[in-house]
């Protein structure tokens, strides 16, 4: 005596339709694609079905769209660095010259810096004061307001004491460099 439960129906009952997502595999097993517009199965790699794509037009790859996407962001990048360029360095040259310095109470040294525009633009002079005229990257660095043609400023910047690997910056060997 055989009893078959109502829950388990054959697999070819047409009365059993078998719903299927947007995304779930097909019954086969083979790799299908949607159309993009209509959202119907298409043919692998084809992206947009017959009805929506009358002429047969063929759309890019994913490497020509990506391709594509690419290139937009590096011309991107390279055009707010070339703008970026021109609005800041149009200025200088810059002449600067210590115009006086003094010891701070916690060991450090406070210097005034003069810069001289000598240039035929106005622009911002980026200056570091150096220990001895050469550049380390411990050296204090600054930017100056925009100075119009001939413009002179002097600043005062204070530099730290040293720490114990650090050299100290000796007031009479003390420099500015500004460009």
């Amino acid at each position: 005596m055989g009893v078959s439960s109502p829950a388990s129906a054959p697999a070819s009952d047409p009365n059993v339709t078998e719903s299927r997502g947007f995304l779930s595999p097909s019954p086969d097993g083979l790799p299908v694609s949607h159309c993009v517009r209509c959202g119907i199965e298409t043919p692998p790699g084809v992206s947009i079905c017959e009805a929506d794509n009358p002429g047969r037009i063929k759309t890019p790859s994913a490497n020509q769209l990506h391709g594509t996407i690419l290139m937009g962001v590096v011309v991107g990048f390279i055009g707010f660095f070339l703008l970026m360029r021109v609005a800041v360095s149009a200025g200088g040259p810059y002449a600067a010259t210590v115009a006086g310095h003094a010891s701070t109470a916690d060991g450090g040294l406070s210097v005034a810096v003069t810069i001289v525009n000598t240039g035929s633009t106005e622009g911002i002079a980026t200056c570091r004061i150096t220990r001895d005229g050469s550049s380390r990257p411990d050296d204090i660095t600054f930017r100056t307001d925009r100075l119009a043609p001939g413009a002179t400023a002097t600043l005062t910047r204070d530099v730290p004491p040293p720490t114990e690997k650090q050299p100290d910056f000796l007031p009479e060997r003390v420099s500015a460099i500004c460009s």
